[in-house]
């Protein structure tokens, strides 16, 4: 439910309402990745790089490292914060 409210306001541009909610599904499940890809993006799209790499790399790394969309998410984050 709080991650599905957090997609709907990332995907009209509404990021900062989006991190509350993703932030509220965190606080139920830490873990979740739904919750930290989502507020990741959210961060992202904001133009919080350093945010953002903190969601990617520190929380959600060691829970999806061998997943071949991580280096993605990774890449996209050093590529726009060298952009900014």
């Amino acid at each position: 439910m709080w991650c599905r409210k957090g997609d709907a306001l990332s995907t009209a541009a509404n990021y900062e309402q989006a991190i509350i909610w993703f932030d509220a599904a965190l606080k139920i499940d830490p873990n979740s990745l739904d919750a930290l890809c989502g507020k990741g993006n959210a961060l992202r799209m904001r133009g919080q790089y350093d945010e953002a790499n903190s969601c990617f790399l520190i929380k959600l790394w060691p829970l999806i490292q061998n997943m071949p969309s991580s280096l993605a998410y990774k890449g996209e984050i050093l590529r726009m914060k060298k952009q900014a």
